[in-house]
């Protein structure tokens, strides 16, 4: 599924679809789809969250070459969990020492942080756990822009940072649809499921538009968008768009 973070701060899938499986061609195509269909829109994509499918992620770049592939930082976080729990061999004293260092790189807001971070694991690595640190390094420190806040605030996601909304919205279709269901059937659910979508989304639009905010409480570059958001939308934007602005002064 493709769903955007809507100015209500609900998803909203754009695109819902069933592939025999995930190999590249048939990605290429289902985004190759979606551009043609939508000729004149996505080209206003920002940014794309996934969690760390390799195929997604490098026909995604292909595909759209000029947007963001992030990496959802929920995924991440309960990967490595896992992955320690399971590889390298550590005692869990030890697990959580990585634990906390990978964490604390994620949720870094300056590059000095993130590297304070990387000594204190490159320090544990040498201590007779190389193997940590070149799988980190292979698998992670080479797309750090995609998963560490002091990097991907630099890209404007409205201070979306997971895939919950693509997962809430699987999860919907699933119960929609149950095990078996005909293809008749199923067309006739997702457009209806996404009428009702659609229908709740214009009623908060509306309703937020019927209660304006006082013009000093919001800054002149949200004021014509700020209509059509929720308080909770508006605080996280504004707040991704102030990292996004300090990010990208930064780096020019």
């Amino acid at each position: 599924s493709f769903v955007a973070t809507g100015p209500t701060g609900r998803g909203i899938p754009v695109l819902d679809f069933l592939a025999l499986n995930e190999t590249a061609d048939i990605m290429t195509e289902i985004f190759e789809f979606f551009k043609r269909t939508n000729p004149t829109t996505w080209e206003n994509i920002q940014t794309f969250v996934i969690d760390k499918h390799f195929v997604e992620w490098k026909v995604l770049e292909r595909c759209f070459p000029d947007m963001k592939v992030l990496l959802c930082q929920f995924h991440a976080l309960t990967y490595w969990k896992r992955l320690l729990g399971r590889k390298f061999g550590l005692k869990p004293a030890e697990r959580d020492v990585v634990q906390r260092c990978f964490a604390n790189m994620m949720c870094s807001k300056t590059e000095a942080s993130y590297l304070k971070w990387y000594e204190e694991l490159s320090a544990f690595a040498k201590d007779g756990h190389s193997s940590v640190l070149s799988y980190f390094d292979k698998n992670w420190g080479r797309c750090c822009t995609m998963w560490a806040n002091y990097a991907r605030n630099a890209y404007f996601s409205a201070g979306n940072t997971t895939t919950n909304r693509i997962e809430s919205n699987w999860n919907l279709l699933k119960r929609l649809l149950g095990k078996e269901t005909s293809i008749d059937r199923m067309v006739a659910s997702l457009l209806a499921q996404q009428e009702g979508v659609i229908n709740q989304v214009l009623f908060e639009v509306h309703q937020h538009g019927l209660s304006p905010r006082p013009p000093h409480t919001v800054p002149a570059f949200l004021r014509r968008v700020s209509a059509v958001m929720s308080d909770y939308v508006l605080k996280r934007v504004r707040r991704q768009w102030e990292l996004f602005v300090v990010s990208k002064s930064n780096t020019t």
